[in-house]
């Protein structure tokens, strides 16, 4: 059987790590953190990967295992300051007073509802900012390993497309709450939502299959990648990227 399939298991135990990494960066999750040592690289994906790697002595495992959830909180938590921040400036804009140059262009009744619903999206991103950021940091500590442990597989391919299903199916699930709300919340009050309800529970379930079907070959694509380059997978994966 070749690398990729069941007679692959002491390859999968030692490169399994390296690209549950990539496929973290590559599906928009904050992970960014690589050290490379004279053995190979080192994948920092979660608290819990040093031990998975075999060219790390104990001592290293231990401290990786406390700077890695460091680094990571810290590249998560920096980028969402920033976009509150830029969001916090954006909002002082709404009640400025309406300019007389607009008149030939836009009422001040349209003026003040365009305000409104730039405000009440401008709060909603904000909330969204955050929920993000506290979901990233909830998988950065135990649950993207939990969903990786338990689907588990003999085959690569089919571990990662398991795992990533899975984990696409917790951000949908878990990210309802404010799509619903700004559908049938924010777009509804201002008058520019045309979905019902049955649309909306379609879309999203013809979006997570199509995203399946689109991920599938890309997973398997990166997994025989990663066994063909070997070490240096990672400088062939990014220049595709």
């Amino acid at each position: 059987m070749g690398p990729c399939g069941n007679g692959g298991g002491e390859v999968m135990h030692s490169i399994s790590p390296h690209y549950f990494l990539l496929f973290f960066f590559f599906f928009g999750y904050e992970v960014r953190t690589v050290v490379i040592s004279s053995s190979g690289l080192i994948s920092l994906a979660l608290p819990s990967l040093p031990s998975y790697s075999p060219t790390l002595p104990p001592s290293h495992r231990r401290t990786m295992s406390f700077i890695t959830p460091t680094l990571l909180v810290i590249t998560t938590t920096l980028p969402t300051l920033l976009t509150l921040y830029l969001l916090h400036r954006n909002a002082q804009t709404f009640t400025r007073p309406y300019p007389a140059l607009l008149a030939n262009l836009q009422t001040k009744e349209e003026f003040t509802q365009a305000a409104i619903y730039a405000a009440d999206k401008n709060r909603l991103a904000r909330i969204k900012e955050i929920y993000e950021s506290i979901k990233t940091i909830a998988g950065i500590f135990g649950i993207v390993a939990f969903m990786w442990k338990n689907t588990n597989n003999q085959s690569e391919i089919l571990h990662s497309i398991y795992f990533l299903a899975a984990y696409m199916l917790f951000d949908t699930i878990t990210s309802l709450p404010l799509t619903i709300y700004s559908t049938f919340g924010i777009e509804e009050k201002h008058g520019f939502n045309k979905q019902t309800v049955y649309t909306f529970v379609t879309d999203i379930i013809k979006e997570y299959i199509m995203t399946i079907i689109i991920t599938a070959p890309i997973v398997t694509a990166i997994i025989y990648a990663v066994h063909w380059a070997g070490d240096r997978f990672y400088i062939y994966i990014f220049a595709f990227m």
